[in-house]
């Protein structure tokens, strides 16, 4: 349905009123349409239509919803329903069936579920494919309240594509919203912002459409966990003063809720109170039971703060008891992990340990209809606070098998189901949507050879569409798979798989203390850590800063050395260290951290990184069954000068050296790596392994890299430019050659790299930026390292910061000379450093700690 000119309430034909009511329904415009359709249904009954008469007056209650009582509104249909009049009318059995669940939704999602699949049945057999389009839609927001967020995805992004087709304006303004909406709850704000945006553009350029109120509040959503409060503010009141001019109760008690959430972010715990328990009663008198979940979920916390538990518990009680009542899956964890700290509070340990084992179960039910890696890793990560909580409790009990259990059921737990899941599926390479990705790469071309800005705008705005797309059909990270659920393994397992000198220190931080898991062959115990989470961040962002300008931090060095290492026992302190790090201590190279007679880490021990303890297991037992033959591919030299100018990212003091860092794509100078193509050379040479293949200068390309049969290499090594933006993982990319034959843009982006068909036992991502990405809570760090996990490496060499070429490149022959030599990866790393470390003028850190090693580092490559 389309625009048209408003029609006066004063006219005298029913049906022209009828038509212009519906038309302001179909853009969201209710309060435009509910004085038509009330005019209209007068009409109609003097006129004796009873069937257009009924379907104005639905069409109104549905229009005054939020004035009335959703439950009431609902059983009225549901009795409408059952009417001859409504039976022998398929137009308008489906008039009603879509006001029903709209209705229900708000009240039982499975009732809603049955409404729209009867609506879209009926819409296909009418072939009304723009409310089929819909019910499509709405089964897929249903979808992800049940935690089936995969599926989901397909449903709404399937549903907005589709509106854009039909020229649907309400359609499109309705999901954009809800696909924001579903982003925002994954904790992917910044990308929220985008679809937000999107729906409030194209409601202010179509005059009839009505207030995007979704689009307002999850902006003001995503605002405030971004910390720009003061702009959620803003953007919360605007649409405060709209719902209240538009008497839209519901609406209006959605802002008041995000309200109260933001006075709890500011500490104001008495407004906070104010605007819930407001929000509370509106919900009650309505029928609104989701938004009293969300209000009563609220004021539990802001009660608890004020130390007023009988209050929060009796909050939170309701709370559940209406999340349970309308079937909404995905909130439930978290209202499961409040109704547990409150009792942690209470001193009921077990029934706070029996609540965070029955969220836990429904995050694993949830990620089984994960759609890919991206989505899994969202889940887990705005549930860590779950398995911390958990965790916590279980060391308060001194039971380190248990808090073990609990926090690697989160830790690495996408590259432990990928891993494992990669066996089950064939050939997913072939599933990638190619008419998505074929038009990002040729956006991308075409982004990298523009030097106009003007240009670059328009082109940004199409790849950010062409990418939308690609996430609504497939997720970003990987392709989709079938994924188990899968276990963390026994401690006792872990413990027998570790070598007499090898450890595992896996980090837990939280307030007020942190922890570390200290794992050995023979012993494991948490450690008490002497500081708190923010605490040790700010410190290691410190660390971390101060390396990358090169300025000197060792205060901050000796510090978290002090935080970090010195409280776990000498004695259990193995010749190699495996990290298992947590929030921001995935920035962190522990080799530089100083003991308090200045000396580095990495000279007493090899140090190695790993997503989980469990994901180590894997990694070590697919070693296992691999190959004996080694293999070297080698990419490197790769010509850059055709494409546009590029901004490196040098350091002050090395002004005149190429680094192999990349800040933007949008009007960037790639400058060539003069000593990368030695440095492959070198590498493959120095390993003395038979026929190794090197694609250089002109070979070095995408294209001619997906060639080679990836699957028979045993190290692949690529030194070549990154582009790693944190907040957008999925975008990250190594920037090889462009075959201009070929449709391949050049850049290898994870989606990509996750599909390949890799059994290396070792990965070399010679360039800058590699080993950071998006902290996913306890998920972990989400970049091109784990996109080649997820591909089948065993370990991947990476860097945490911007490198300097030819100290890269010393770095790199050193330590192939190592394995050439028959050390471990870990160790060869190790030696390689200290190489470096000792040649003039690089002996800081940022010469030589910005390389990291993740995964099974403690065997030489056979």
């Amino acid at each position: 349905m389309g625009r048209s000119s408003a029609a006066s309430t004063s006219s005298s034909d029913p049906h022209i009123l009828l038509a212009q009511a519906d038309r302001y329904a179909w853009v969201l415009n209710s309060s435009k349409a509910a004085p038509l359709y009330f005019r209209a249904e007068e009409l109609f009954d003097s006129q004796g239509d009873a069937a257009n008469a009924l379907h104005a007056r639905i069409g109104f209650l549905r229009a005054t919803a939020e004035s009335g009582s959703f439950p009431q509104l609902s059983s009225y249909l549901a009795q409408q329903l059952q009417t001859s009049l409504v039976q022998s009318n398929p137009r308008l059995r489906l008039w009603c069936l879509v006001a029903k669940g709209s209705t229900d939704i708000e009240l039982n999602v499975g009732a809603a579920k049955q409404d729209w699949e009867q609506a879209q049945v009926l819409a296909d057999a009418l072939g009304e494919r723009g409310w089929s389009n819909r019910a499509s839609g709405e089964l897929g927001v249903i979808g992800f309240l049940q935690g089936d967020s995969g599926h989901a995805a397909l449903l709404v992004g399937g549903a907005l594509l589709r509106s854009i087709l039909q020229g649907d304006v309400g359609g499109q303004i309705r999901y954009l919203e809800l696909l924001g909406g579903g982003l925002t709850a994954l904790n992917r704000n910044e990308e929220a912002l985008r679809f937000f945006s999107r729906a409030t553009h194209v409601a202010a350029k179509t005059p009839d459409a009505g207030f995007p109120f979704m689009a307002y509040e999850g902006k003001g959503q995503a605002l405030m966990a971004l910390g720009r409060l003061s702009e959620a503010r803003a953007t919360l009141s605007q649409a405060l003063v709209e719902a209240e001019k538009e008497h839209k109760r519901g609406h209006r008690t959605q802002i008041l809720i995000l309200l109260g959430e933001l006075a709890l972010r500011s500490n104001d715990e008495t407004a906070a109170i104010r605007y819930l328990e407001q929000a509370g009663q509106i919900s009650e008198q309505a029928g609104f039971q989701r938004l009293a979940t969300q209000a009563m979920f609220d004021l539990a916390g802001a009660y608890s703060q004020t130390g007023d538990l009988v209050k929060a518990e009796e909050r939170l009680q309701a709370g559940l008891n209406a999340s349970r009542q309308i079937g909404d899956r995905y909130f439930l964890p978290r209202q499961l992990e409040a109704l547990a700290e409150l009792q942690v509070k209470l001193g009921r340990f077990a029934e706070a340990h029996g609540a965070y084992q029955q969220g836990e179960d429904v995050i694993d039910g949830m990620l089984v209809h994960a759609r890919g890696a991206y989505t899994e890793s969202s889940l887990v990560s705005v549930a860590s606070d779950l398995y911390v909580g958990d965790f916590q409790l279980e060391t308060r009990r001194n039971d380190v098998a248990a808090a073990f259990s609990i926090i690697e059921r989160a830790r690495g737990r996408t590259a432990v189901d990928m891993l494992l899941s990669r066996s089950q599926t064939a050939n997913v390479r072939d599933r990638a949507p190619t008419d998505a990705n074929g038009q990002i790469s040729a956006l991308q071309a075409k982004l990298l050879q523009s030097n106009n800005a003007a240009e670059r705008a328009t082109l940004l705005d199409s790849l950010d569409d062409q990418e939308d797309e690609l996430i609504y059909v497939s997720d970003s990270v990987a392709p989709s798979r079938h994924l188990r659920i899968t276990h963390p393994i026994p401690l006792a397992l872990a413990e027998a798989s570790l070598s007499p000198d090898e450890s595992i220190l896996e980090y837990v931080l939280a307030e007020p203390n942190s922890y570390c898991l200290v794992i050995t062959r023979d012993r494991a115990l948490i450690v008490t850590l002497p500081a708190g989470q923010k605490a040790i961040e700010a410190a290691a962002t410190s660390l971390i800063d101060s390396i990358r300008s090169e300025r000197t931090a060792t205060a901050q060095a000796r510090q978290l050395y002090d935080w970090l290492i010195n409280p776990v026992p000498a004695e259990l302190r193995g010749t190699h260290l495996v990290i298992v790090p947590d929030g921001r201590l995935h920035l962190l190279p522990f080799e530089c951290l100083e003991n308090p007679s200045g000396k580095f880490l990495l000279q007493s021990t090899a140090v190695s990184y790993a997503p989980s303890t469990t994901t180590l297991f894997v990694l070590k037992e697919e070693h296992i069954s691999r190959l004996a033959q080694v293999t070297f591919l080698g990419l490197g030299g790769v010509s850059y000068d055709t494409r546009a100018p590029m901004i490196a990212r040098v350091s002050d003091h090395i002004t005149r050296a190429v680094s192999r860092g990349l800040f933007d794509l949008a009007g960037v100078q790639l400058t060539n790596l003069p000593a990368s193509r030695r440095e492959v050379l070198d590498a493959g040479r120095s390993l003395g392994v038979p026929d190794p293949v090197f694609l250089l200068d002109s070979n070095a390309t995408e294209t001619a890299f997906k060639r080679e049969p990836l699957d028979k290499f045993k190290i692949i090594h690529l030194a070549v430019h990154a582009f790693a933006p944190p907040e957008s993982p999925e975008r990250a990319a190594l920037l090889l050659g462009r075959d201009p034959k070929s449709g391949d843009d050049g850049l290898l982006q994870t989606r990509e790299i996750a599909a390949l068909p890799l059994r290396a036992d070792l990965v070399t991502l010679s360039a800058c930026d590699t080993g950071t990405g998006k902290i996913e809570g306890e998920e972990g760090s989400l970049s091109l390292v784990q996109a080649f996990l997820f591909a089948g490496a065993r370990s991947v060499l990476a860097s945490l910061w911007s490198v300097d070429d030819s100290a890269t490149a010393a770095l790199m022959k050193e330590f192939y000379s190592g394995l050439g030599a028959g050390k471990d990866e870990a160790s060869a790393l190790r030696d390689a450093k200290l190489a470096v470390m000792s040649q003039s003028g690089r002996q800081s850190p940022p010469y030589w700690a910005g390389f990291t090693l993740v995964g099974y580092g403690d065997s030489p490559v056979r």
